[in-house]
């Protein structure tokens, strides 16, 4: 926040944490876990995986899970005046139900964006699978947002080196960008031990 406010020109957007984070309803319940892994305090789910067992058998309760991202956006509202862009962790808010939630929640807090990949420019051929299934369910999210207001970029990138960004593949990366706009996805970083420790993705 405070290198936000000193850089006014630097637009800071809202990465809504479906998974991975303090959970700031902060009781016990279908979107948290067991491990507490950011100090004492209640997480929600530490990984994707579990998130989306949960999801699949319909453990998750939508409504808890709409009431934490209210206040995940309530809570940037109080240091930000709007919320120009807006994403989730591991694209969580394309799957359906989930996918309302967000929409519903951009029109009333008046979002200006959202990420939608639709369409995704290529970096590798690694993680084909799980790019066509991220395209299929982000053209239905794309088709909600029609007549919203809402912007979505025309193209996306980043998505198949994610966590593996080198500055070669952002350099292929730039060359086949298309006309229009287009969102390129990094997790620019330092090597931390303490992460590599207790978060397990391995970026």
């Amino acid at each position: 926040v405070a290198l936000a406010r000193a850089n006014p020109r630097l637009e800071v957007g809202l990465h809504l944490s479906i998974v991975e984070g303090i959970s700031l309803l902060g009781r016990p319940g279908t979107i948290t876990g067991r491990e507490r892994y950011f100090g004492d305090r209640l997480c929600l789910h530490r990984h994707w995986r579990p998130f989306l067992a949960h999801y699949l058998t319909g453990r998750i309760d939508l409504a808890e899970l709409e009431a934490e991202l209210e206040l995940q956006i309530e809570r940037f509202r109080g240091y930000f005046a709007s919320v120009p862009f807006a994403n989730a962790t591991q694209h969580l808010h394309l799957l359906p139900g989930i996918a309302d939630i967000v929409v519903r929640l951009a029109r009333k807090h008046r979002i200006g964006a959202l990420r939608i990949p639709a369409r995704s420019i290529r970096a590798s051929r690694s993680r084909g699978l799980y790019r066509l299934l991220m395209t299929l369910l982000a053209k239905r999210v794309g088709r909600k947002l029609r007549g919203s207001g809402i912007r979505v970029a025309d193209h996306f990138g980043g998505f198949d080196v994610s966590g593996h960004m080198t500055e070669e593949r952002l350099r292929g990366l730039l060359a086949r960008v298309p006309g229009g706009t287009t969102e390129i996805m990094t997790h620019p970083g330092r090597e931390c031990a303490w992460l590599r420790r207790d978060l397990p993705w391995g970026y």
